[in-house]
């Protein structure tokens, strides 16, 4: 405050500023102190708090590093990938011999020449493929001489003297294999398509002793990391500690720029994108685990972060380490109110409490003090300045017509001059309000309405994306179902075509027809699954046809068992067929009535064990069929695995893909049920399915009797 103006205030002016003054300096340098001492309190024993639980976690996390540092240390010897490993390769290598065996026999019994022979064997041998059609089969003689190999171009070549990147002759250890014990492992080093410098391989070896060949069949070992991360990452995410709500205490893998691979707490973040993740605060705490790990290989993140066992939001420190192996950062972390220092707070508040409880004492006292010599002091107000007072109240009220006539020119005379100026310049300033209220009311109004159009196009426009995403997503599915059951079925039309092609001559006329039937069967497959896809793209879209009449269901399933008879004697099952209700009219879609039934009574065949066999009853739903709300009821049993719960829930689903499988091989698109399902249900029927584990099951249909 300017000082010349301080000195021309009046004495009981400057008395009272003094008494205000002196209270609120007291007050304020005792809430200083108290405030000052109980935070250097709470930093001090928080920090030892929390120094402890970061030493905690953060051997807690180096020894789950070392474990799973230790096991891929045990998984990358190669004595133990030849373990691990040898199963598939030796399968690979025995399916092939077996068949070459069996083909050499066969030919030399039919008069074949030798050369022909081989050369037909050497044909086969470059088409084998296993692994999901990734690995290939190789073989050389005992001169080293390549026969078949699935890099043609060393086809013909001696490799005797060939060495890999370390220096090994590997092909004359194959050799060395093949003549003493007949069968082996060979590691060496081999280009692998997709890499510049050539990879550790292991192979299994064994001999065809008509040519003295030794087949190959190997796998690198590069290929096997994928195995080996998922289970060093089971490792990490199943390790758990106590310390404060273990639910709360789990362990998270991420790769190297900050994506979640594994989480122990929201399994639900496996394989998310996680690099752009903010807490509530605004912070991107993945890119700090990722920065701590890259910079210093190990360290501690603050962040606030959701909690498993209640999802209350709560501050969180993590340590975090990078896996140099797989180029992971590994972390865990606490959060701070389950660690004892929520406690210490408490503490301190309490001891805060009590001291502001006497700073409150004291204070009062003080204020009591400061009142009465304020009750003193307006004793001798003059009379002008009560006026004043009022004037100002009813100007707050909104009376600005109020005018004092007091004329005196001290300090009570500027107040109410400085009145009567004020509630002037409000009265034209609250007309001015008036006139601007109503405008930005009618914007106001205009504003509501174009946000509400704006919100319905929105709305508009959001259903739409969600229904490209549904479609787009369809269409992928639609495609990787296509692509990979029409694979196998393809396959091996133009594998017998082949054969036929070119050694129609060589094969008998019973071979010819066997491959003649496989054609067909793989056709029928292939029939079979455009078929449906094409009644569920119809079912979808809603052009699929319904015509709704009275038809008899009886003979519709007497039709449907004697056409079965024969498929189900291939597999000794026996077909039943019992009918309790006649007639059996009901309002259907004859074809698609017979379309439902057959899919029904093919799945309990297909999915039925040799020897078994398949009830179907034709019941109605009531004793007196005459009511008019009977249903007939087709009821079609087996004799089957049965199904799970889970099963069950996705018994009608599209490209479901169940447990049980069928029992001879047979195919099955996974479109079947979903069909079935839709069609009942356009004819205002219904169908479900009843089953327990091991005890066979069994689907029924209902459909409105007339």
């Amino acid at each position: 405050m300017d000082m010349k103006i301080f000195q021309n205030l009046n004495i009981r002016t400057k008395l009272s500023l003094w008494i205000i003054l002196i209270m609120v300096s007291f007050m304020v340098t005792i809430t200083i102190s108290v405030y000052h001492q109980v935070t250097l309190e709470f930093e001090t024993h928080s920090a030892e708090i929390l120094e402890d639980k970061q030493a905690e976690i953060a051997a807690k996390t180096k020894l789950v590093y070392q474990l799973a540092r230790k096991i891929y240390q045990e998984d990358s010897k190669i004595e133990n990938i030849e373990q691990l490993y040898k199963p598939k390769l030796v399968a690979a290598i025995d399916t092939t011999l077996s068949i070459l065996t069996t083909a050499h026999q066969q030919l030399k019994t039919q008069g074949v020449a030798e050369e022909v022979i081989r050369r037909q064997l050497q044909d086969y041998l470059r088409k084998v493929r296993y692994d999901d059609g990734t690995g290939y089969l190789f073989a050389f003689d005992f001169n080293a001489t390549v026969v078949a190999h699935g890099e043609p171009e060393l086809e013909g070549k001696n490799l005797l003297n060939l060495q890999d990147t370390k220096g090994k002759y590997f092909i004359r250890d194959m050799i060395a294999i093949g003549k003493s014990s007949g069968h082996g492992f060979v590691n060496y080093y081999w280009n692998k398509l997709g890499y510049t410098k050539p990879q550790l391989k292991l192979s299994y070896l064994k001999l065809f002793k008509p040519y003295n060949w030794i087949l190959g069949a190997g796998i690198y070992v590069e290929d096997l990391k994928a195995a080996q991360q998922e289970r060093i990452a089971d490792l990490i995410i199943n390790a758990h500690y106590d310390i404060g709500n273990t639910q709360n205490n789990y362990f998270f893998v991420l790769d190297s720029r900050g994506a979640t691979i594994r989480h122990g707490g929201f399994p639900q973040l496996d394989g998310v994108d996680s690099t752009q993740f903010k807490d509530s605060q605004g912070k991107l705490f993945v890119q700090e685990f990722v920065k701590v790990a890259n910079t210093t290989g190990h360290g501690f993140v603050y962040y606030m972060w959701p909690k498993v066992n209640n999802g209350k939001v709560s501050q969180k420190i993590s340590y975090v380490h990078r896996f140099e192996p797989f180029n992971w950062i590994i972390g865990t972390g606490v959060y701070l109110d389950e660690i004892g220092i929520t406690e210490a707070i408490q503490e301190l508040k309490q001891h805060a409490t009590e001291q502001i409880r006497s700073i409150i004492v004291t204070g009062t006292i003080i204020l009591g003090l400061g009142i009465f010599l304020t009750i003193w002091l307006v004793h001798f107000i003059m009379t002008p300045l009560l006026q004043a007072k009022q004037a100002a109240e009813a100007i707050a009220r909104g009376n600005f017509t109020t005018q004092l006539p007091y004329q005196a020119q001290d300090e009570v005379g500027q107040l109410i001059n400085a009145l009567n100026l004020m509630a002037n310049r409000l009265q034209e300033y609250f007309a001015k309000l008036d006139i601007q209220n109503q405008e930005l009311q009618e914007l106001n109004r205009l504003k509501d309405v174009f946000l509400t159009e704006l919100e319905e196009k929105r709305i508009q426009l959001q259903e739409k994306n969600t229904k490209l995403f549904q479609l787009n997503q369809d269409k992928n599915e639609f495609l990787g179902i296509a692509a990979h059951d029409l694979k196998n079925p393809l396959q091996a039309i133009q594998g017998s075509a082949e054969l036929i092609e070119t050694s129609f001559d060589e094969f008998t006329q019973e071979e010819v027809i066997e491959f003649a039937k496989i054609i067909g069967i793989s056709a029928q497959r292939m029939f079979e699954l455009i078929t449906n896809l094409l009644d569920v793209n119809a079912i979808e879209s809603g052009k699929f046809n319904v015509s709704l009449k009275p038809v008899e269901i009886l003979p519709l399933l007497q039709q449907l068992v004697k056409s079965y008879q024969d498929r189900a004697k291939l597999k000794e099952i026996q077909l039943q067929l019992n009918i309790s209700v006649t007639p059996s009219e009901v309002v259907v879609d004859e074809n698609l009535t017979y379309q439902v039934l057959d899919n029904l009574i093919s799945n309990a065949i297909k999915y039925s064990p040799r020897g078994k066999q398949v009830w179907i009853r034709l019941t109605s739903t009531d004793n007196s069929i005459q009511l008019n709300n009977s249903s007939i009821r087709c009821e079609i049993k087996d004799e089957g695995p049965g199904l799970s719960v889970v099963d069950q829930q996705k018994l009608f689903g599209k490209f479901t893909r169940l447990t049980p499988q069928p029992t001879a091989n047979e195919h099955s698109t996974g479109l079947g049920l979903f069909i079935v399902k839709h069609l009942v249900e356009m004819m205002n029927g219904k169908v479900w399915c009843e089953s327990e584990k091991g005890r066979g099951a069994t689907f029924i249909v209902e459909f409105p009797q007339i």
